[in-house]
């Protein structure tokens, strides 16, 4: 799926959950939730100072017990966020048109 904020990558989870900055809407929902997340775990690394992969920091993250739950309510806001604006589908080159008709 193509990223339907920036427009510059491919949309993985991780990147919608963590990396993503072009909604404000996204942004200030991650920082409430970041926020929320620093106050079960301690020992989480502040997403904007950390040295570590988006996906291993997700797998931090849902590795508590607790925080599952907080985990599971942010992913929901994300994809309520997502669904409410247009997914880009960006146009295919010609060459690649003609050629899929040539193998039918």
């Amino acid at each position: 799926m193509c990223t339907t904020f920036c427009k510059a990558e491919i949309e993985s989870p991780e990147h919608a959950l963590l990396q993503c900055t072009a909604s404000a809407d996204l942004v200030l929902l991650r920082d409430d939730f970041l926020a929320r997340m620093n106050n079960d775990i301690k020992r989480l690394p502040a997403l904007n100072s950390m040295h570590m992969p988006a996906l291993e920091f997700f797998t931090r993250m849902i590795s508590y017990r607790h925080t599952i739950s907080l985990v599971a309510k942010y992913a929901f806001g994300v994809t309520e966020i997502f669904e409410s604006t247009p997914m880009l589908i960006p146009a295919l080159p010609l060459h690649w048109m003609i050629q899929s008709q040539s193998t039918d």
